[in-house]
């Protein structure tokens, strides 16, 4: 594991927006698919949202005005094999146990390519 990739699984993210975190890890991966867990479900935003549609037929939703999204249930294991089969890179952003007054954090916990 390179350092870069050490250093940004250290971080965690306490309370952010989901299109924030996405932003955030956007602007050092523009080629990794971002993925976010949102309690039962994962969630991807924009060009990402766009590429897991066309990839798995699943509907496109505006989640904030100009803002896409689609999403799929924590359960849906298969999807992760795909997406290392076929090579395609992504940064998975897990929620984690803790809050901090009513605030979920979130890390990543997986830099595929």
């Amino acid at each position: 594991m390179e350092a870069k990739e050490i250093i940004e699984k250290n971080r965690v993210y306490i309370g952010d927006s989901f299109f924030d975190i996405f932003q955030d890890i956007k602007s050092k991966y523009p080629n990794h698919l971002v993925i976010i867990e949102n309690g039962r479900f994962f969630e991807a935003f924009e060009k990402d949202a766009e590429v897991l549609s066309k990839k798995y037929g699943w509907k496109v939703y505006e989640r904030q005005i100009g803002v896409s999204m689609t999403g799929f249930p924590v359960e849906a294991h298969k999807i992760w094999g795909d997406l290392r089969s076929e090579k395609i890179p992504f940064i998975l952003v897990s929620q984690l146990p803790k809050k901090d007054q009513g605030k979920i954090h979130r890390s990543i916990s997986d830099i595929f390519l």
